[in-house]
């Protein structure tokens, strides 16, 4: 009796690790698509904003602006150092996502 019981408390407890695993992996890889926004997007007045897209929008969704967005600045040959027009693209790519979900990304300030 008791060693089934504690199997299953075992078995219990891997899941919940597990589900902790997942859920880190998660927060990870949206810390990493944030440092990219930060490192390649940022011209120093979009932090906030970037910061509230990676709270409010799904990885898929951030994903898919960080992409054509880089697309984009290929195709219409912006330089990699022109961060103000390169944010100003990123900024439309997230907001326009957002708006379709519903949501604001602007800072709401009392």
């Amino acid at each position: 009796m008791k060693e089934g019981y504690l199997q299953l408390k075992i078995s219990e407890l891997n899941d919940r690790i597990n589900e902790i695993n997942q859920k880190f992996s998660f927060e990870n890889k949206k810390i990493e698509l944030l440092e990219s926004m930060l490192e390649n997007f940022n011209e120093g007045r979009s932090k906030s904003f970037y910061c509230i897209a990676t709270a409010l929008l799904p990885i898929e969704d951030i994903e898919k602006a960080l992409k054509e967005s880089v697309k984009r600045i290929q195709d219409e040959k912006i330089d990699e150092k022109d961060l103000k027009t390169k944010s100003i693209i990123l900024k439309e790519k997230l907001t326009k996502l957002a708006k379709d979900k519903y949501l604001d990304l602007k800072l709401k300030r009392k």
